[in-house]
């Protein structure tokens, strides 16, 4: 088997394990969808963390860091992305600049379009996929850690009034490109929405929804119900398709820190032989 179409075939691999979509998702919107940059906070940065089926040797992780600006003179808001992911033999870090054009209405409303740029490079590392090899082409051996790159272009909308909110975004636009002509990363498409319910005069309720799909195929659906209470603690649920449910608790402190954790379990066998998977995040706002 010649060395390209292995390479496709880790890389598939890869493609269809990297779906660590973060729980706390509404807290790191610009992460998936550029329109998001600057549409809720005069400047945000926050930092998350998730580790998946803690437990297991070469469980997924993944770390994500973001600044966010709103430009007011310019009606718009520009960003910078990070993120690093390891999944076993995988190791990437991701990188995009995102830029927003923003319209405000009478009523206060805003939409937002949004285009990201960025690219996308790792390696597999040999001593640890040696073992897929074996079995895709015995006899055939790399000698090296194989690395790739691809660039990333991210296309997205964004409608948000006092109570609703609507995202659509699609990453790898344009099929990524991969450095290498072999290497192409996946389109995906999201769609996020939720909706903010006046439950008191100190509480409300708000649903979240996000909606993944690669290539239109493989899809997935998280949703969340977060109750916040005088907007300085917040606690709630999650629920992954066919995947599990978890908890979440967090606190905004002083208007300006945010810190939050998530666990989730699951419903299928891993359960058995994990210790679920735990998520944070840490920010800083100025509204």
């Amino acid at each position: 088997m010649k060395k390209p179409v292995l390479i496709l075939l880790l890389l598939i691999l890869y493609l269809n394990c990297h779906a660590l979509n973060n729980n706390m998702f509404w807290f790191s919107r610009s992460l998936i969808n550029p329109a998001e940059s600057g549409l809720h906070h005069n400047l945000y940065a926050a930092s998350t963390g998730r580790v998946q089926w803690l437990g297991l040797s070469g469980s997924p992780s993944q770390y994500n860091a973001l600044v966010d600006l709103k430009i007011n003179a310019m009606q718009a808001g520009a960003g910078l992305n990070y993120s690093f992911y390891k999944d076993g033999s995988v190791k990437t870090n991701s990188f995009s600049a995102n830029y927003a054009l923003q319209h405000t209405f009478k009523n206060q409303s805003i939409v937002s379009f949004g285009l990201s740029g960025g690219f996308t490079n790792g390696q597999f590392q040999r001593e640890e996929y040696a073992i897929i090899l074996k079995y895709l082409s015995p006899g055939f051996e790399l000698q090296d850690d194989y690395r790739f790159a691809f660039y990333n272009l991210k296309l997205g909308v964004a409608y948000k009034t006092t109570h609703f909110e609507l995202g659509l975004s699609s990453n790898h636009a344009i099929g990524s490109q991969g450095l290498k002509p072999y290497l192409n990363q996946m389109r995906m498409f999201h769609l996020t929405t939720s909706y903010r319910f006046d439950a008191g005069p100190n509480l409300d309720i708000t649903p979240h929804v996000l909606i993944s799909t690669h290539d239109l195929e493989n899809t997935s659906f998280t949703s969340a119900v977060l109750l916040n209470f005088r907007d300085r603690m917040w606690t709630g649920v999650n629920y992954r398709y066919d995947k599990g449910f978890g908890i979440m608790i967090g606190c905004d402190i002083s208007g300006m820190f945010r810190i939050g954790y998530n666990y989730e379990t699951y419903f299928n066998g891993e359960r058995r032989y994990t210790y679920g998977s735990h998520e944070i995040i840490l920010a800083f706002l100025l509204r």
